[in-house]
């Protein structure tokens, strides 16, 4: 985390306002709600085994470091987390695409 930058530049980040715990939290949260409203769409009809299976499967990374930062708020697994939740939505969207046209 890059927390001591964020304070020197004046730039009230996350971390700089709040407590690397609540910033924690608060991360970690957002990264739930994004694989919780992934899965939505099965309760709108996509009954899909297909598409519940791709999810879950593209989730489980992202379910771990999410875990991981909980308990471990250091600058590695916030790292972990960051890598793997940033391109989840657009993997959502590609299996989106891809169950289209299969």
């Amino acid at each position: 985390m890059y927390r001591e930058e964020y304070a020197a530049a004046g730039v009230p980040m996350l971390p700089v306002v709040y407590s690397i715990r609540i910033s924690a939290e608060c991360i970690s949260f957002s990264a739930l709600a994004l694989v919780v409203f992934s899965f939505i769409p099965i309760f709108f009809g996509n009954r899909d085994f297909l598409y519940v299976l791709l999810i879950g499967l593209a989730a489980s990374p992202v379910l771990y470091y999410t875990v991981r930062f909980i308990h471990k708020p250091d600058r590695n697994s916030s790292y972990s987390l960051f890598k793997f939740s940033s391109p989840y939505l657009t993997v959502v969207f590609g299996i989106f695409a891809l169950l289209r046209f299969v």
